[in-house]
């Protein structure tokens, strides 16, 4: 940090992750990935008999307060190392599973998921900023990827959210992704016969019959914007097998999960909270806020409302 502050070396000093033997861990899989000598007084290796063949390379890094993002070489040199070590790190995590040491187990599938991790770097330029956030939430731009060995991005020809997309990765990789387009609820409504069988009460039964026929809505308005019947399509949607859906964009049955078409898990399990949330406020309330809509009367055929008290008088009263 002297010799930084000095201008002689133009480093940066980051704090290793971990405590302990997992700091120990985590160093060694950075040097894995980098192509770097692990440099330790157990090894007999000192700083000062680091050479610039100790050294590892990096594309591109980036060193925040909290994290520091290390991205790999676009060339993939070591990839294959990192792939043996995946590997290694694999076969440690079944024998951790086997003997139930689950915070062990826990630490491994973290070293994994940062060793196989990817990044994507999606670029967007504007004169103003008000434009620049416009194009960030609806614009059509070609996502540029950033060179990692494992990282393949193809552009897509329909315009792209970019905020709701990377919400929608993010919620995919902590619960995983289901068939859109309404398909998803469609495939469990099958399963509510025995649902009904294992509740003993009628009024619970009811309950599943009015959430079945809301989790087919999806799919039927769906198809019902793309100018189809929905009751039949959701008829036909319903019995297939798993992934197995309407896409109203091609207007073609087909495995939505291949074709594209998909949901976070979570985006579809809250939708169903939400929406039986809504329905407890109405019960409890038995109100609810909405616009009226006001018929529209023609100029000839109005007539003013007579203000109480005028009585028989009122055809004096020029309007």
């Amino acid at each position: 940090m002297l010799n930084l502050n000095r201008g002689v070396l133009d480093v940066c000093a980051v704090r290793a992750p971990g405590l302990g033997d997992v700091r120990r861990a985590y160093l060694e899989d950075i040097c894995t990935f980098t192509g770097a000598s692990f440099i330790t007084r157990e090894l007999g290796r000192k700083p000062s008999n680091v050479t610039l063949a100790d050294l590892g390379y990096l594309e591109r890094s980036v060193a925040e307060k909290d994290k520091t993002l290390l991205v790999a070489c676009a060339d993939g040199r070591y990839q294959e190392a990192v792939e043996q070590r995946v590997e290694s790190l694999k076969a440690q995590l079944g024998e951790k599973l086997a003997a139930a040491k689950e915070f062990e187990a826990q630490r491994l599938e973290q070293r994994i998921t940062k060793l196989r991790g990817i990044v994507a770097r999606i670029l967007l330029g504007a004169a103003t900023e008000t434009e620049l956030e416009d194009k960030r939430l609806r614009y059509k731009a070609t996502p540029t990827p950033t060179p990692t060995p494992s990282l393949t991005l193809t552009p897509t020809p329909t315009p792209t959210r970019y905020e709701d997309a990377i919400n929608a990765l993010k919620g995919g990789i902590a619960e995983g992704m289901v068939p859109g387009g309404g398909s998803c609820y469609a495939y469990m409504m099958r399963y509510i016969d025995e649902i009904k069988a294992s509740l003993p009460d009628d009024e619970e039964r009811l309950a599943t019959d009015i959430i079945c026929q809301a989790m087919g809505e999806p799919c039927s308005q769906i198809a019902h914007n793309a100018g189809l019947l929905g009751p039949m399509v959701l008829e036909k949607v319903k019995g297939q097998e798993w992934g197995y859906g309407f896409n109203a964009n091609t207007q073609e049955y087909e495995n939505l999960l291949e074709a594209g078409v998909c949901d976070p898990a979570s985006v579809t399990t809250w939708a169903l909270d939400n929406a039986a949330s809504i329905a407890a406020t109405l019960l409890n309330t038995e109100a609810i806020v909405a616009d009226r809509e006001v018929e529209e009367i023609d100029e000839e055929d109005y007539r003013p409302e007579i203000t109480t008290g005028i009585g028989a008088d009122a055809g004096s009263y020029g309007w």
